[in-house]
């Protein structure tokens, strides 16, 4: 079960209340509170509120969660489950009202829309043809990189990003909205985000508590743009210093 639950973009002044009454608003729509026989459950509660309570640790909404998965499980066609292993890359083309200069940021987009010099090369040549309202119709599993694959206002695009899960949950038939990944192994890689060390760094400075204050920084500010994962961090060893990824790893011991 995917519940959407976002706070306000950004972190300058005046940014938090710009569509802080749109989201509460949005918010309230889905149901803050859910109840069982009088018996509260949980509740969604915007970031600046306070903690979430962890949903997962309450042995009744463990029950709620797996009827509710089963029965839509039942209930999905081949079309829609297949829907959900989609990921749609936003800014591979301009979907965005205004946004005409976003259609070439795919390396090598050109070359393989051209000929034939890709693995698979067919099927992403049909991707990036398809639009995301066609893409999303049966649904969609994934939207990726919807602030990190150009510059983008990210007040702009978290108001977008919004109106678009709220046409997923109302206008496709099982009514999921999508995950949004990002990527962020030096904090958010998108415009006017704070930049951190990279992971080779996180291993020198060999204090685990500061690694995690960044982590959790780098996470707050992801899930008020309505993020939901970061592909990040990296866990592999280097055992090979050639290895093109070295940078991404932390240390040689896993």
């Amino acid at each position: 079960m995917r519940l959407l639950i976002m706070g306000p973009p950004g972190s300058g002044k005046g940014t938090q209340a710009a569509i802080r009454a749109q989201h509460r608003v949005a918010i309230d729509e889905m149901n803050a509170k859910r109840t069982v026989n009088g018996r509260t459950l949980w509740s969604i509660r915007q970031p600046w509120q306070g903690r979430f309570k962890k949903l997962s640790e309450d042995p009744a909404f463990q029950q709620i969660q797996i009827r509710y998965v089963r029965d839509l499980l039942a209930r999905m066609t081949l079309e829609e489950k297949l829907a959900q292993l989609v990921g749609y890359w936003v800014d591979q083309r301009p979907v965005v009202a205004g946004d005409d200069d976003a259609g070439n940021v795919a390396p090598m987009q050109a070359e393989m829309l051209a000929g034939d010099v890709a693995p698979l090369q067919g099927e992403m040549a049909a991707t990036l043809s398809t639009s995301f309202e066609e893409a999303s119709r049966p649904g969609i599993g994934h939207l990726t990189r919807v602030y990190g694959t150009r510059p983008v206002d990210p007040i702009e695009r978290a108001e977008w990003l919004w109106q678009q899960q709220r046409r997923l949950r109302s206008q496709t038939r099982l009514g999921i909205p999508a995950l949004v990944h990002e990527e962020c192994l030096t904090g958010l890689a998108a415009w006017q985000a704070a930049t951190f060390p990279t992971p080779l760094a996180w291993g020198a400075s060999f204090d685990p508590d500061l690694v995690h204050e960044m982590g959790a920084v780098i996470g707050s500010s992801m899930r008020a743009l309505g993020i939901h994962q970061g592909l990040a961090p990296v866990s592999d060893g280097i055992r090979d210093p050639p290895w093109g990824r070295v940078d991404e790893g932390i240390a040689e011991p896993p």
